[in-house]
């Protein structure tokens, strides 16, 4: 197991059947093959799920977890006060708030300090306030109004890395999404409202099977996945879902929302 068990003081002398080790060891795993392929999203839902109903935190600089100090109290609260009746079935929730899990802003993101000064219309606490909503969101595993912040946090020069957990509001790119084209209203490339483009991984169209026309309609399929990205910007979820079947059930087009890549025939990387 890559991740091992960290005795702290206050579980010290905690019986093993405190925590079930096979179900903490069997997420880990899982959150550790999320990381390895890029799905931060979800190694984040899995790392909410490992604290909510099993009360363990990680610790990925040391590569161990832990039973939480308030877990084991509610346990051990539950014990004292469930007194034989009503059946005893409900599982125990985190006495911790998300701001209080995450810090005094709700989040465990850190500024990045290789940013420059701040361009961004936001101040800081309206930055923290929506990287706080977003992570809400993500644990939530609400990824459509996750996007959404996100592209708020865009527009307004904000780019977060879900890779090494920074922020930055000096209007340029993490390494990671450099590869990722902007488009900026005004066309000079400096101002106005910076925003990420979905692009046709053409090198990944698998032509064949009554789909060969679709390549006739390229620029076609590229306005209504702009029209797609923009619906989900503006929180029109049901529209973008609308576009999204259209563009399968018409051109066989397949849209990858995390690599922001369409393809023909098959789902991109």
């Amino acid at each position: 197991m890559l991740y091992q068990r960290e005795i702290t003081g206050h579980n010290t002398g905690e019986a093993e059947g405190a925590v079930d080790v096979a179900a903490v060891e069997s997420l880990i795993a899982q959150r550790a093959g999320a990381r390895r392929i890029r799905d931060y999203d979800g190694a984040d839902a899995i790392r909410s799920e490992l604290y909510r109903r099993h009360g363990v935190r990680v610790n990925d600089a040391t590569q161990t977890w832990h039973l939480s100090a308030r877990k084991g109290a509610a346990d051990r609260g539950n014990d004292n006060n469930n007194g034989g009746g009503g059946g005893g079935g409900n599982r125990l929730r985190p006495s911790r708030r998300l701001d209080d899990d995450f810090g005094p802003n709700g989040h465990d993101y850190r500024y990045s300090k290789e940013a420059g000064p701040s361009v961004s219309p936001l101040s800081e606490g309206e930055i923290h306030a929506m990287l706080a909503q977003r992570l809400r969101y993500k644990l939530e595993r609400n990824f459509r109004e996750a996007d959404a912040v996100q592209y708020g946090l865009a527009d307004a020069k904000v780019y977060v890395s879900d890779v090494t957990r920074e922020w930055r509001a000096d209007g340029k790119r993490f390494p990671e999404q450099q590869q990722q084209r902007s488009t900026t209203v005004g066309g000079n490339g400096s101002g106005g409202s910076i925003n990420y483009e979905y692009t046709h991984a053409a090198e990944q169209d698998s032509i064949g099977g009554g789909n060969e026309s679709a390549t006739t309609y390229v620029k076609e399929i590229q306005k209504l996945v702009d029209e797609r990205r923009q619906a989900k910007r503006d929180r029109e979820f049901d529209r973008a879902d609308d576009i999204r079947d259209d563009l399968k059930r018409i051109y066989d087009v397949y849209i990858n929302d995390k690599s922001r890549k369409w393809a023909i025939g098959r789902m991109p990387k």
